[in-house]
This record gives structure tokens, sequence and C-alpha cells, in this order.
């Protein structure tokens, strides 16, 4: 009878077995959902603009058009006399870079689908999509004036 009951233990879990592996189990769950979370966030953000960065590229902009004495749009492309260089905002690729007399590649903006520009009156609409979808628009007055 004694060996009987000892073969029966040996193939079974124990309850500090069973209790063991649960909470195993919940762990490893536990760390899988943070996981995902985190890595959500990451991917959903790599797409869209940060509101400060899109200030950043505002006020940078806003500089270049200040210290310029003209300023020109053309195919969605800014370009500025600033002294007796040639300053050129455009889109390349998923970025808005700054060009000076041509080189360079100083990037201003990330994560762009779309960049439009136009001139109302006075005033220089800067429109941006990010790959997200969101719209940005600013309107920015320059104080030299001039087509």
């Amino acid at each position: 009878m004694k060996r009987f009951v000892t073969q029966l233990n040996n193939r079974g879990f124990t309850l500090i077995e069973m209790l063991l592996s649960l909470s195993i189990f919940i762990l490893i769950a536990g760390m899988i959902v943070q996981l995902y979370v985190v890595v959500g966030k990451e991917l959903h953000q790599d797409k869209s603009l940060n509101q400060m960065e899109w200030e950043i590229f505002l006020q940078q902009v806003k500089e270049e058009l200040w210290l310029s004495s003209s300023q020109t749009i053309l195919n969605d492309n800014i370009y500025m006399v600033v002294g007796e260089d040639i300053v050129s905002i455009e889109k390349y690729n998923q970025i808005l870079r700054r060009r000076v007399n041509r080189t360079g590649h100083q990037i201003m903006l990330q994560n762009v689908s779309s960049f439009h520009c136009r001139l109302e009156g006075y005033k220089i609409v800067i429109s941006v999509k990010d790959l997200a979808g969101n719209t940005f628009t600013r309107v920015l007055r320059p104080f030299v004036t001039s087509g």
C-alpha cells in the first residue's frame, strides 16, 4: 500500500508547485503587457510631431525671416536673402531642411508627410502635416516684405 501512495505523489503537482508556476506565469504576463504599452507609445510618437519641436521650428523660421532682406515662396519652398546668402527651407523625404546657398543639410523638423507655404498679403502661412495625419498651421509676419 505504501508503494502505491508514493507513485501517486510522483505523478502530480503539489499545491506549492502549482502556486509557484502560477506566480511565474502572472509575472511574465504582466511584463509582456507593460512592454506592449511602452513599445506602442514609442511607435506612435515616432510618427507624430512633438509640440515642442513644432514651436522650435517656428522660432527658427521667424528668426530667419526677421534677419532676411527679402523672401520668396516657390514650389512650397521658402527662399530668403540673409546678407549675401540665400537660405532655403524645403521638404526632403520626411524632413524639413535648411540649406544655405544650395549646400548643407540642417534638419529643422522630422516626420513630415507634407509641407505647404503660401503668401497671404504680407503674411506667410506655413502648414505641415505629420506622418500621423495631424496638421500644424501658423501665420508668420516678416519685418521686411517683398515678393
